[in-house]
């Protein structure tokens, strides 16, 4: 009791001198991620998980791309699998909160991406010239395996939204879930400082699975 006493005093201490909480407490938190920091990194700002979104928009557009570049598939009909490969450079990367969490959420924001573009006009995603991302490549989507095939007033009510020529490319959720597996995504975070990369590399430690690393 009296050591948390005085651990609870020297917090006290460090706040009057307007030291941030997340200093004192060594945490903060960006989007999904719990992360360790100290004075040797920037606290990170929720205005950065904005980038965070932005970035995973234009790499959904750019996968869609690809996607539809391979026609209809399942990957048991796949003898040499095709990767989609991705590079991502940070440089500066402080605490990790960028890197770290483009890699926990890339996939999963690219696969539900994938599946609800298109729909009822809604998630259109816009790539950077503000044209719809892979609207050159989605001129028919049964060229591309693209939607899921259906009968009836539902594929009725899909063509009057526009889900076809021009339109946003959209694709099963088995597929979806397919390309995502595709994706080979390979983030590069630099750090001049190697007292800050030391606490990104400590968060990677910490919140990365072996196979994310």
């Amino acid at each position: 009791a009296e050591k948390e006493l005085a651990k609870f005093k020297e917090y006290i201490v460090k706040r009057v001198e307007h030291t941030p909480i997340q200093y004192i407490l060594q945490k903060a938190f960006f989007r999904n991620l719990e992360l360790y920091v100290d004075e040797n990194v920037l606290i990170p700002r929720p205005e950065t998980e904005l980038l965070v979104d932005r970035v995973l928009t234009l790499i959904s557009d750019i996968v869609r791309e690809k996607a539809a570049e391979l026609g209809d598939f399942s990957l048991t009909d796949i003898t040499d699998t095709p990767d989609i490969s991705l590079g991502i450079l940070e440089i500066g990367t402080g605490s990790g909160a960028i890197a770290l969490s483009l890699i926990k959420e890339a996939k999963p924001f690219i696969a539900k991406s994938l599946v609800g573009a298109g729909k009822n006009g809604q998630a259109k995603i816009e790539s950077p010239d503000n044209e719809p991302a892979g609207s050159h490549v989605a001129k028919d989507n049964s060229s591309a395996g693209a939607a899921a095939k259906s009968e009836g007033p539902e594929s009725e009510s899909a063509k009057s939204d526009g889900f076809g020529s021009g339109s946003i490319k959209s694709f099963s959720a088995l597929q979806a879930t397919e390309i995502a597996s595709l994706i080979k995504l390979k983030i590069t975070a630099t750090e001049k400082s190697s007292a800050a990369l030391e606490v990104a590399l400590k968060n990677a430690k910490n919140l990365l699975s072996e196979e994310e690393i």
